[in-house]
């Protein structure tokens, strides 16, 4: 985003299902120090809501301007919106929507 890259380890989660009420791509959910690793520090950002396990939480959203997933040593291109989650620890992995692997186009 902006030049700034983060490459982090990521779950395919397939209760993930959040979607960007505004562009209506589905949410790849980031530990909210990531925000800082892509400089994002005073960057305005949308809220986005989502029902967790742990209940009801405020996400900050935005959408990168290039987002890639590599499994298997395949690297494919994916239009997606991310969200800071307080919830998630600082080494947790991203929750990536396993619809995400699935989508023919990325959306």
């Amino acid at each position: 985003f902006r030049g700034k890259e983060a490459e982090l380890e990521a779950l395919l989660d397939s209760g993930n299902t959040l979607r960007d009420y505004l562009t209506h791509r589905r949410v790849i959910v980031l530990p909210s120090c990531v925000r800082e690793k892509l400089g994002l520090g005073g960057v305005p950002m949308r809220p986005i809501f989502a029902d967790t396990a742990g209940g009801r939480q405020m996400m900050d959203c935005f959408v990168p301007d290039e987002t890639e997933l590599t499994v298997e040593g395949k690297t494919v291109r994916i239009c997606a919106a991310a969200a800071f989650s307080p919830g998630l620890h600082a080494r947790a992995p991203a929750l990536v929507p396993a619809a995400l692997l699935h989508a023919q186009d990325g959306e």
